[in-house]
């Protein structure tokens, strides 16, 4: 808080004298600072006026001026000097040493204490701190108003009014969210380099002004900044107000984001029944409908290779600034995401970016089809993730895998999943009595065309373990791995048959007839 200098020499009742410096009287002051010391320099903060009686003070004049340029040196903003009691005057030299550093120099009769002039001053402090809770909660009031019937451009008009100052609400990619004016849309702020998500507030003072940004979190992650300039300094209370005004503009933005994370998770819900046929096909489809999912067509993404919290919020984020609901389940350490059947654009957007943040990451996306059909649509995407990891590709569409239409046309996918029960449900059974994995490691093999190198590489184990296994599928189904035509009959059978085992293929195969199953 700052008191100018002019205010204080103007109170008739302390009879203070300008001695130098009249010039300097525009000046303000932090506060009083009473001492006698020979060189009282180390034991300032600078802003202060300082009060002496000269008790202290040299008597040589080379070191009654030095002690002035201490003074200025440290920051003061002004000397005042009591005379009567050690100096019946202000020495020339401090009055001409003063006047040379343009350092106002103020007299204090002896019938004014300096208890009277720290009081005068304290008075003032707490008259003005009174103004400013007062002029605090009204404004305070006006914001939260503005903040509940308009938004965070509101409440960025008020708290410019209200400061005197012009103010621009941006978000972390440098858009402009609100402004009071147009020329605050042209403010900057450099920020330190990879400080772009700070948590700390940044200030800058030059012959403009004051400039200051404060950083707008939400949800843990960084939303944006208030960056706020004017021409004079920013006090204590106007610092309570630009927090208050951050403080409004989160709450706005959480306030949709708690409704949003409701709402996801209903959606979550909804979507593993569809997918287990728990729910009818039109119920489901409705409760896409009424989200905000109204295309005749969607697509599923499976996401992988990243942490899944992650994934989920890089999903919401883009679905939200997209205007789209986020239906999204978890399927074998994996994100699986509803789109619109257009939504292709969306898959690559989003597999791009979980990469940017998990260079292990990739994406599986499904052909356009009806809602009735997205448990189908969901082993697509499941086949295209499980190849986009394999070759280490942010995603890869179902679309392009050569061959896999096949399992999509109603005259043979039924003949494909008996052979699959017939062949691979002795796998898994095995699998299940005796935690192996041969049904994996047989998909990994036929994937890869036999290359045991690669095959083990996918799987993280041993070439010769792998050959192991391959040793034990040829014993329990009785076949000739090294056939062409048996694997050919295999690979077919992998087709149909997820890593879930045989309840999620049963429940694939059924897709057309619509039927729960059980």
């Amino acid at each position: 808080m700052q008191v100018p200098l002019r205010w204080l020499v103007g109170r008739p009742e302390l009879g203070l004298r300008v001695r130098a410096g009249a010039d300097q009287l525009d000046r303000a002051f932090s506060w009083v600072h009473a001492i006698d010391l020979a060189d009282p320099s180390p034991w300032l903060a600078g802003g202060e006026l300082v009060l002496t009686t000269g008790l202290g003070l040299p008597a040589q004049q080379s070191a009654q001026r030095n002690y002035v340029r201490g003074l200025a040196e440290a920051g003061s903003a002004a000397l005042g000097f009591g005379v009567g009691l050690s100096y019946q005057d202000i020495p020339d030299a401090v009055v001409g040493a003063a006047e040379e550093l343009r350092l106002p120099l103020v007299e204090v009769p002896l019938s004014t204490p300096f208890r009277d002039v720290i009081r005068v001053v304290v008075d003032r402090y707490a008259e003005e701190r009174h103004g400013d809770l007062v002029r605090n909660s009204r404004v305070q009031s006006s914001m939260t108003r503005a903040a509940v019937r308009q938004g965070p451009e509101s409440v960025v008009h008020e708290l410019a009014i209200a400061l005197e100052a012009q103010v621009l609400l941006r978000s972390s990619d440098g858009s402009v969210l609100a402004a009071s004016s147009a020329d605050a849309q042209d403010l900057s702020f450099s920020l330190p380099e990879g400080d772009l998500d700070s948590t700390m507030t940044f200030t800058a003072m030059d012959k403009n002004g004051t400039t200051i940004a404060q950083p707008v979190w939400v949800g843990g992650r960084p939303h944006g900044w208030l960056v706020l300039a004017r021409p004079s300094s920013l006090r204590p209370a106007d610092h309570t107000l630009i927090s208050q005004a951050v403080s409004l503009i989160v709450l706005d933005r959480v306030k949709p984001r708690g409704l949003r994370a409701a709402q996801n998770r209903l959606n979550r819900t909804i979507f593993g029944l569809g997918l287990a046929r728990s729910v009818s096909p039109w119920r489901f489809e409705e409760h896409l409908r009424d989200v905000g999912l109204t295309g005749t067509e969607l697509r599923v993404l499976a996401c992988g290779g990243a942490d899944l919290g992650l994934m989920l919020d890089e999903a919401d984020d883009l679905l939200d600034g997209e205007e789209l609901p986020t239906v999204a389940v978890e399927r074998d350490e994996q994100l699986v995401v509803l789109l619109p059947g257009t939504g292709l654009d969306l898959a690559r957007t989003l597999t791009a970016a979980l990469v940017r943040r998990s260079r292990s990451a990739y994406g599986g996306l499904s052909e356009p089809v009806t809602p009735e059909h997205v448990p189908g649509a969901l082993h697509q995407a499941l086949t295209a993730a499980r190849t986009a990891r394999a070759r280490r590709a942010p995603l890869v569409c179902f679309g392009e895998l050569a061959g896999h239409a096949l399992v999509f046309d109603s005259r043979t996918r039924e003949a494909l999943a008996e052979l699959a029960r017939e062949r691979l449900g002795r796998l898994s059974a095995f699998d299940r009595e005796n935690g192996t994995a041969l049904v994996t490691s047989l998909r990994a093999y036929l994937e890869h065309s036999g290359q045991w190198n690669v095959a083990s590489t996918v799987l993280g184990v041993h070439r010769h373990t792998l050959r192991g296994r391959m040793e034990q599928i040829r014993d329990l189904l009785g076949i000739d791995i090294d056939s062409a035509h048996v694997r050919a009959e295999l690979l077919l059978s992998l087709m149909v048959w997820t890593d879930d085992g045989e309840t999620d293929m049963t429940e694939f195969c059924s897709a057309e007839a619509g039927h729960d199953v059980q």
